[in-house]
């Protein structure tokens, strides 16, 4: 190619290889650009297994391209298995540690969570839509 235009490269676990499809979205944190997530799609997945690291191959374009993007930069890839229309949702920075959310008086409550992605996490049990939550102080 011209070089503008990047396939990424991303080992997918044996545990997860048959929810993966071609065409199937995918959300990309480059290590150099944590402000931004972008966008790819499966467009090539290995049919055999890295014995040694038990992942597969798989390979991912960009729906946009960065504007500037090096070749073997580390970045981080999430998979879109599944989506939820309805759902509560918080900020990832405002879960703590073993599932926990700290409530604006200063109570700390567990929850349960479900679906996430780069940004939110899907709270099933233990907060209400009305609930006020902070961020915890690490």
């Amino acid at each position: 190619g011209d070089g503008k235009e990047f396939i990424v490269e991303i080992q997918i676990d044996e545990t997860d290889i048959l929810k993966i499809k071609n065409n199937q979205k995918v959300l990309l944190s480059i290590e150099s650009d944590k402000d931004n997530v972008y966008e790819a799609y499966i467009t090539k997945i290995t049919p055999y297994m890295n014995e040694k690291s038990k992942t597969f191959t798989a390979e991912a374009a960009f729906v946009k391209q960065p504007a500037v993007l090096y070749p073997n930069v580390t970045l981080e890839a999430n998979v879109v298995i599944n989506t939820k229309t309805k759902a509560l949702l918080i900020p990832r920075k405002f879960l703590m540690q073993g599932d926990s959310v700290m409530l604006s008086d200063g109570q700390k409550i567990k929850v349960k969570t479900g679906l996430k992605d780069y940004q939110n996490v899907e709270v099933l049990e233990g907060l209400k839509e009305t609930d006020e939550i902070i961020i915890p102080k690490k």
